[in-house]
């Protein structure tokens, strides 16, 4: 029977260190070169970044969060429809308090401080064609910490589409390990009071129910699609019909461009929201200028039901 081989002794000698040479040197520069430019940084694709502008993104709702809370606040998730293709939404946060919402906006800072590329400008038109328009916007934007020109000139640009309703508040007034931590409360409550309040009612009409704004959205969206040329000339003729104040119009400009439903939805809001009409003698509603003007076209039960919905408003 063969016997197996005697066993080798195992060196316990420590392992000789690797001598330094230009050589190898060279070769972990080279290395190291190499790797540094097959580094891809992370995508910056300014349209995907506004799929998603909620508060939880970037770990920001842990320190954004506890400030609206004691400023009264409530924030909650929701999902926006682009006004002109209902396929396309976003996801975004929203301040609520005593009747009154704002919307709030996370965004990358270099989304914000960049230059106005084709990009950039096609992702603030995306923002201004949301369901925003004409609401209260905050925007935050983490590490966005001063008004830098770039950033200056992009807020000055969504805040002209937004009909002026948006606040940028610098991350040097929120963070709570910044040189500003103390006062930062107070700094921010300064920012949410530079966002315009919605105007209060003339009288005590506005307060219309829920289920009956919804049954409004029904009836003028489906006149909308009905009428022979489409959703943009019908809009363009509601309000030409309703004898809006001169200076509502551009406010409105773009109402038809968009889903039916979702213009409908917005131009109902955004009349009750203007309250009495300026001009107007006796006073009248926004809101009743324009169901008058919708009223006119419709058949007798739907008509019935805007007659209704007019005297509720007063």
């Amino acid at each position: 029977m063969p016997t197996a081989p005697p066993a080798q002794a195992v060196s316990t000698a420590p392992a000789k260190p690797a001598e330094w040479s230009p050589s190898l040197l060279k070769d972990l520069i080279s290395k190291f070169i190499s790797s540094a430019q097959s580094y891809t940084p992370p995508s910056r694709d300014a349209m995907k970044a506004m799929v998603d502008m909620r508060l939880t993104n970037e770990n920001v709702l842990p320190v954004v969060e506890p400030m609206f809370t004691q400023l009264g606040f409530q924030l909650a998730d929701r999902i926006a429809k682009d006004r002109r293709y209902a396929k396309f939404e976003c996801k975004y946060s929203v301040a609520s308090a005593a009747g009154r919402d704002l919307i709030v906006l996370h965004l990358p800072d270099w989304l914000l401080d960049v230059p106005m590329t084709q990009e950039n400008l096609d992702a603030v038109s995306k923002l201004v064609h949301y369901e925003f328009q004409g609401l209260p916007v905050v925007i935050v934007s983490k590490g966005g910490d001063t008004m830098a020109p770039t950033i200056e000139l992009t807020i000055e640009s969504w805040a002209e589409g937004l009909s002026g309703k948006l606040v940028f508040v610098p991350w040097k007034h929120i963070d709570p390990d910044g040189k500003n931590a103390a006062n930062r409360l107070g700094d921010f409550q300064d920012h949410l009071e530079r966002v315009p309040k919605p105007p209060k009612p003339a009288g005590p009409g506005q307060g219309l129910p829920p289920a009956d704004v919804d049954q409004l959205v029904r009836i003028m969206s489906a006149a909308a699609q009905n009428y022979p040329g489409r959703a943009p000339s019908y809009f363009s003729n509601l309000l030409l019909k309703a004898r809006l104040p001169e200076q509502f119009r551009p406010e409105v400009a773009g109402v038809g461009q968009g889903a039916p439903d979702a213009d409908a939805r917005f131009l109902i809001a955004w009349a009750q929201g203007k309250g009495t009409a300026p001009g107007t003698d006796p006073p009248r509603y926004t809101l009743v200028l324009i169901l008058e003007a919708l009223s006119a076209s419709l058949g007798t039960e739907d008509r019935s039901f805007i007659v209704e919905a007019i005297r509720r408003i007063g």
